[in-house]
């Protein structure tokens, strides 16, 4: 829930994620925190939440990856939250990828835009997947 969220903080919700996601086996799951942790403000944490809750649920049901990375940087001015997978990858070019029931990247960029905040897709077929998202003047 919102509240959860809010009340737990970005890092411990996403902490929290990310060890119900390595008791499933389906990959292993790393996470990394560098910098240090902050209030990024109620919205901007929870909608990053919902977005890194988004990529790893694709990541479960589309990624075939053996091995997922997440990184959480906070910067003086700024936040970053990496994601890297070894999975099958995908185009991020093709349309019709982002119509795929639960493939969700559409739904994701529209989260970040609320936000303000930069994503970027890197993936190729084959190639696994990199995601980027970058908060600024947090």
């Amino acid at each position: 829930s919102p509240d959860y969220v809010i009340e737990m903080g970005l890092t411990r919700s996403i902490t929290n994620e990310v060890e119900m996601i390595g008791k499933t086996g389906v990959f292993e799951i790393a996470l990394s925190i560098v910098g240090d942790v902050r209030d990024l403000g109620a919205q901007k944490e929870l909608i990053t939440f919902r977005i890194v809750q988004e990529i790893l649920n694709n990541a479960l049901k589309h990624s075939e990856a053996s091995k997922v990375e997440i990184l959480l940087q906070y910067q003086p001015n700024d936040f970053v939250f990496h994601y890297t997978d070894n999975g099958k990858g995908f185009d991020p070019g093709f349309n019709h990828l982002s119509q795929r029931p639960g493939l969700g990247m559409k739904s994701i960029q529209s989260r970040a835009s609320v936000i303000h905040a930069d994503l970027d897709f890197n993936s190729a077929p084959g190639k696994g997947t990199k995601i980027t998202l970058h908060l600024i003047d947090v």
